[in-house]
């Protein structure tokens, strides 16, 4: 029940956001995913990431990112991340950005109350940092909740999930005595997907998103396909 009515929320944003925005496009995000388990705790990995835009016509942005991750528990994990992006401006010109994440997750919550449930609960909360050369510094919070459901008599787990973007210093107003900056909520995220696991190693994850600028009339409609695969040392 809870899964059917997180999906009743999906469909109903999707048909809410559509007819009344004036900017709509479709993207597609590809993804390749390595991962390698140090140690029972710790993970390394990278992933190279290409995104297009314009009705997926366009190039918006390649990207290289490393990251390392620790298993504090089965339900407190951290993460570190970074990431080295090309971003395409109308698909020709190319600006170099480069990012640093840090991440606090919470998961299988519901097995606090409920270990034997097929339904899964996990927050993340993610702090971002984005330089640029020519640019001033990019901080933001993103604030994420997921709810997945593990098939019977399968491994596949389909998922929905919200996500929230708190963005620092997003508007600068220039007066006499200075500038000023104030922080706030600037788009949101709202998720559907699954992943197929073929073998311990490798897996492939399908999703579809749609993303909303909140100060802005831009909706962006996003399909996205990903391979993973990890081994142990």
């Amino acid at each position: 029940m809870i899964f059917r009515g997180l999906l009743g929320v999906v469909l109903l944003c999707t048909g809410i956001l559509t007819p009344g925005m004036t900017q709509n496009d479709f993207g597609l995000w590809t993804a390749i995913n390595g991962r390698v388990s140090v140690t029972k705790n710790i993970k390394i990995g990278a992933q190279i990431q290409v995104r297009l835009e314009e009705n997926v016509s366009t190039r918006s942005e390649t990207f290289f990112s490393p990251y390392v991750s620790y298993q504090v528990s089965k339900h407190l994990q951290f993460g570190l991340d970074y990431r080295s992006t090309n971003n395409w401006d109308e698909g020709t010109v190319s600006k170099n950005k480069h990012r640093v994440t840090i991440d606090c997750r919470l998961e299988k919550i519901l097995d606090l109350v409920d270990n034997k449930s097929r339904f899964k609960i996990s927050s993340r909360l993610r702090f971002v940092q984005e330089t640029q050369k020519g640019d001033l510094n990019d901080q933001y919070a993103r604030g994420r909740l997921k709810l997945s459901y593990n098939l019977p008599k399968t491994k596949i787990e389909p998922h929905v999930a919200v996500e929230v973007f708190y963005h620092f210093n997003d508007q600068l107003a220039y007066t006499i005595t200075g500038v000023s900056a104030r922080h706030r909520i600037s788009k949101y995220r709202v998720r559907m997907g699954f992943g197929i696991p073929f073998s311990k190693q490798h897996q492939i994850k399908c999703f579809y998103l749609i993303q909303q600028q909140v100060h802005g009339s831009k909706t962006d409609f996003i399909a996205g396909v990903s391979y993973r695969f990890s081994w142990k040392i």
